[in-house]
This record gives structure tokens, C-alpha cells and sequence, in this order.
């Protein structure tokens, strides 16, 4: 990339001038500054296509397309639930105990999102002592707990992000989010987990399928 001094000249504009743009580019991602080398542009990013309609983790879903998948667990721990959604999803009193994970999903080593999920502390509560197997919940519960999870149920929202969303993900608080919350079933028909994860609106792309034989009502 070209210097600032010859940028400025090859645009007929002070150096400042260079300098603010490209602290904007580096703000909104074109760009990478690197102490000491100099400004490089950013490769573009990959979205990660997310379908909604398959009984699929994510991790699975990501590394088939291709891009590096990581999951760095921020905390784990039990607490008592007043999530309005959680507690709705889970049928449960308000203050239930419930494991509660949180993890940040890293790919192609850019932070995309981050997550929450809630387990029925009665039920999956030894995971506080065993940690989730590779981050993952549905690995988990598959290994260490017979669990195989059939079918999601999901919802999507867009919100702007909060000041802890933005701080980590590196974002603007002004950024907006898709924001998935899932409830998963075994294949007993069971809520075994409620997620909530927040993706950065540039990283992902959600596609839905519907098997129209499966509708038994008219449209």
C-alpha cells in the first residue's frame, strides 16, 4: 500500500486528511495498521451461511464451509434464571437454577459473535465440574450425557450492539447484530438447552427452508 505522503500527494490533500481516512477505513474493517510497518488492506471477509432448517451444531456448519471455527469459553456458571425467555422456553419458576455458558465464536480468527447458552442446572449440573467438552454444549451433551439433539427452534432479531457486545466483538455500540435464540430438543421431545447468540451483521448470513409436504394446513 501506497505511503501516506504519497497518497496525500497522489489525492492533492494534507496528511492529516490521509491519516483520518484511513483510521476510518481500519475502523470499519478495510483496512489492518500495523505499529511500526505501516497500513495493509484487510482481506475480505467470509460470511458464514448459517441454515436454520438443519439439526446441525454450528461448529459443523461453519468448518463444512471451509472457515477456521473456534470457541473461547468466557464464563461458566450456575445461576438462578429470570430471563424472561429462558424461563418461558424452559417452563420453569423464575429463579430455576440453570448452568449458564458463555462463549465467544471466533472465525477465520475474527471474533463473529458471541454466545449464551442455559441448561437445567439439576439436570446437567456436572458439567461444572467436567467443563463442556471443546466448548461445545451439543458435544456435551451428546458424550457425556447420551443426548442426541433432533430439532431447533429459532428465532431472529436485529438489535444494535450493547457496550459488552461491542466491546468484545470490536464493534460500535451503533453496529447492528443478528441476534439468534435457539431452544434445542432432544429426541425425546425436550428443551434441553436455550441459546442466545450475537452475530455481527457483516459475518453471517441466515438461510430458512420449509418442506412444503410437511405443511397440512392451507397457505
Amino acid at each position: 500500500m501506497a505511503t501516506e505522503v504519497e497518497l496525500a500527494e497522489d489525492y492533492g490533500v494534507s496528511r492529516s486528511t490521509i491519516r483520518q481516512a484511513l483510521a476510518q477505513l481500519a475502523d470499519d474493517g478495510y483496512v489492518r495498521r500495523e505499529h511500526g510497518k505501516g497500513t495493509f488492506a484487510s482481506p475480505p471477509s467470509r460470511l458464514v451461511l448459517t441454515d436454520l432448517s438443519l439439526p446441525l451444531g454450528l461448529a459443523y456448519r461453519t468448518r463444512a464451509q471451509g472457515l477456521d471455527y473456534r470457541a473461547v469459553a468466557r464464563s461458566l456458571a450456575i445461576v438462578e434464571a429470570y430471563d424472561p425467555t429462558v424461563v418461558e422456553k424452559f417452563a420453569c419458576p423464575a429463579g430455576t437454577p440453570m448452568v449458564q455458558f458463555e462463549r465467544a465464536i471466533v472465525l477465520d480468527g475474527t471474533l463473529a459473535a458471541i454466545s449464551t447458552s442455559w441448561l437445567p442446572a439439576t439436570r446437567f449440573g456436572a458439567v461444572m465440574e467436567t467443563g463442556m467438552t471443546e466448548e461445545s454444549v451439543s458435544m456435551t451433551l451428546r458424550q457425556n450425557f447420551g443426548i442426541e439433539l433432533a430439532r431447533y427452534e429459532n428465532e431472529v432479531e436485529v438489535h444494535d450492539a450493547d457496550t459488552v457486545a461491542a466491546a468484545v466483538l470490536g464493534i460500535a455500540a451503533t453496529d447492528p447484530l443478528l441476534v439468534l435464540t435457539a431452544s434445542c430438543f432432544s429426541d425425546q421431545n425436550e428443551v434441553v438447552e436455550v441459546s442466545r447468540t450475537s452475530w455481527r451483521a457483516d459475518m453471517v448470513r441466515l438461510r430458512f427452508g420449509l418442506d412444503v409436504a410437511e405443511v397440512t394446513s392451507p397457505v
